[in-house]
């Protein structure tokens, strides 16, 4: 089957209640939320709560993903627990919350740049819903063909693994999609957004820190699966020797192995992308590695069979060098069935 495909757009010149509502008809859609946890606007920036519970019965067993909607930046932050009263986050900083600004974009994860352009920009909002996986959920913010990011939150529904104890800590389901290229490979993997120290995996790495750059590298610099692709460029090991915390795919290359009758890209799925929660990636979401085009763009269509098995992009980076090496695409499938 092929995921739900729904597209929420803001056009200029909006204001930034309308931004924040296109989050959220797309998280209810998506069946993250019924309704904001809390609502509400400080100086120019509307500020918007979405209140996640992996677990009721546990001590930190909810996670607030902290949205602030301004015209130029789309930011978001994360605490522990949050007063929907007085409209501040709950507990100690640096633990709980970094700070407890509300009336300026400062100390935040981007979720889009908007840039000097502001409100003359049109901001679209795509959501993609598996059908075989209905707690399964990518989104693309863009204000441009490379100003966008592709992300998803781990849905409440969402089994986390059982060595994770919530009572110690919270669990940030946030993830979103990175693709690069390095010589003749393409590389895809999922990092993560804000963390805290009270975070139960990572955030003790956090221990003393009190800068809010030491927050935003433990975010960034962590994908916790990558994929890899390798070209066919001659003689290039030495461009991947180093590289063991890629788990590498098998794309095929006639001119390489003969095994092959022709160069092969298949697009696979149902591979794991977070090592914390159980379910992998759903079969209608997928990842190749492209080697005879490096022109792609968001929403485009990579077809694997006409009018029977076809993608569309949601991430993507395109490599240097067309037929020798490999450009990574994150996908959604758009026509055909199941693809197990």
């Amino acid at each position: 089957m092929s995921a739900t495909k729904q597209t929420y757009t803001v056009t200029p010149n909006w204001t930034n209640t309308q931004l924040a509502n296109i989050f959220k008809d797309a998280f209810i859609d998506a069946g993250l939320m019924v309704d904001w946890f809390d609502s509400f606007q400080s100086g120019g920036v509307q500020n918007r709560i979405l209140e996640i519970a992996y677990d009721n019965t546990k001590a930190y067993g909810k996670t607030y993903y902290w949205f602030k909607f301004s015209t130029d930046v789309i930011a978001l932050n994360i605490a522990t627990g949050w007063n929907s009263t007085t409209h501040l986050p709950i507990g100690t900083q640096y633990l709980d919350y970094y700070d407890t600004t509300t009336d300026q974009n400062n100390f935040y994860w981007s979720m889009g740049i908007l840039g000097t352009g502001g409100t003359s920009v049109t901001v679209d909002l795509l959501r993609y819903t598996s059908v075989l996986d209905a707690n399964q959920t990518w989104f693309v913010v863009r204000t441009g063909a490379s100003n966008y990011r592709c992300f998803n939150i781990v849905n409440p529904n969402t089994a986390l693994q059982t060595w994770i104890n919530l009572d110690r800590g919270y669990y940030g389901g946030y993830h979103n999609v990175v693709a690069t290229t390095s010589g003749n490979q393409g590389r895809l993997y999922w990092g993560n957004g804000p963390l805290l120290r009270r975070e139960v995996i990572k955030g003790s790495g956090l221990v003393g820190a009190t800068s809010w750059d030491a927050y935003l590298s433990a975010s960034t610099n962590d994908g916790s699966i990558g994929y890899a692709g390798i070209g066919n460029q001659t003689d290039n090991y030495g461009n991947f020797n180093s590289d063991s915390n890629w788990i590498f795919l098998p794309i095929g290359f006639s001119s390489t192995n003969p095994g092959y009758p022709g160069d092969s890209n298949p697009v696979f799925h149902s591979m794991a992308y977070s090592p914390y929660i159980t379910d992998p990636l759903s079969p209608d979401f997928g990842i190749t590695f492209h080697y005879a085009s490096n022109s792609f763009n968001l929403e485009d269509t990579f077809v694997v069979d006409p009018g029977i098995e076809e993608w569309e992009v949601l991430s993507f980076a395109n490599n240097s060098s067309i037929g020798t090496s490999a450009s990574p695409l994150f996908l959604a499938r758009v026509v055909g069935g199941d693809p197990t």
